[in-house]
């Protein structure tokens, strides 16, 4: 059974949950060389999966899912940071010899495309996409369709089809300094959930999530989305979204401009302008220090029951000197 898992990026911090009950991150360090390890929910001694070291010029932060087959390999959709010279996206896996093996998916630097932030894999394995900047600026979302069998074959290379990149949707127009900020697909793949910033009339910030309802194979531009919120970016910023494998329910975190203030939200793609808190900061106060806890980048578990998550906690001395704290729930 093809087991999925999604994986986000805190600082150095990646994190994910597996339905085989596992937790999988990696250390703060190097993004050329940190190591993915694996950890019971439950606690124990943790396991590397893949080495750092063993990647091609890239961060790890660019990953988003692994495809496990049973205990023979594990496959994992790469971007190349935005400043590496070579933009493209790789299928990077271990193959049962132990052996790390990184197929090119597509080389866009001739589409005269710039892809950023992390691809986006569909709940059910089918295609995945992601974001990219194309020569007049604009924010695009492309989208690949891509078939690995479970079975690995005897050189170790999983038989996969790639299909031609083609673009699937512009998002935005540069000239009011609109961008994409993150997408995600629902269960089904038929529906497209997206953040979006631009400046209003006013020349104050705003962002909204946005669904779109995407028909099979379409390419058209994205037009006349359904809007579920708006906020100011100037008081809030939304950083990613993740639909629910189970529901309408789209999980998101925010921040201020700081990258502080970091609380956990629901939204529903069914009712706009409702918006559930999942978790806020808590800070407490004492004579001798402040303490403030943080959740941040939530996962849906498979079952769509629980999530996970980053914590992390600052405490700040009578001195004003804060330090720093990390862990997954």
């Amino acid at each position: 059974m093809m087991r999925r898992l999604v994986l986000a990026v805190l600082l150095g911090l990646v994190a994910a949950r597996s339905d085989a009950g596992e937790l999988y991150y990696s250390t703060p360090g190097d993004p050329n060389s940190r190591n993915i390890y694996a950890v019971n929910e439950n606690g124990g001694t943790p396991r590397v999966v893949l080495y750092g070291s063993e990647y091609p010029s890239g961060s790890i932060a660019g990953m988003t899912r692994f495809n496990h087959a049973g205990s023979n390999g594990q496959a994992l959709v790469q971007a190349k940071p935005y400043s590496a010279p070579a933009a493209d996206i790789q299928l990077v896996y271990r193959a049962s010899n132990g052996q790390v093996i990184t197929r090119p998916v597509t080389d866009l630097e001739g589409e005269g495309l710039n892809p950023y932030g992390d691809p986006e894999l569909a709940q059910d394995d089918s295609f995945f996409s992601f974001r990219a900047r194309d020569g007049a600026g604009r924010s695009t979302i492309w989208r690949l369709n891509v078939t690995v069998d479970q079975a690995l074959a005897p050189d170790y290379v999983p038989p996969a089809s790639f299909d031609d990149p083609r673009l699937h949707l512009v998002v935005d127009d540069p000239t009011n300094g609109a961008e994409n900020h993150g997408h995600t697909w629902s269960p089904e793949g038929t529906r497209l959930a997206y953040l979006d910033t631009w400046m209003d009339a006013g020349g104050v910030g705003r962002i909204s999530i946005r669904i779109k309802i995407m028909a099979a194979g379409s390419t058209d531009p994205l037009s006349h989305p359904r809007i579920l919120d708006t906020l100011r970016e100037t008081s809030i910023w939304a950083a990613s979204l993740h639909w629910s494998p189970v529901s309408d329910q789209i999980l998101n975190f925010s921040r201020d401009a700081n990258g502080r203030n970091c609380g956990i939200w629901v939204c529903y793609a069914d009712s706009p302008g409702v918006m559930t808190w999942v978790a806020k900061p808590i800070t407490t106060k004492s004579k001798t220090q402040t303490v403030t806890e943080e959740l941040r980048l939530p996962l849906w578990r498979p079952d769509g029951q629980r999530i996970a998550c980053a914590y992390t906690k600052y405490t700040t001395n009578k001195l004003g000197t804060t330090t720093r704290s990390s862990s997954r729930r």
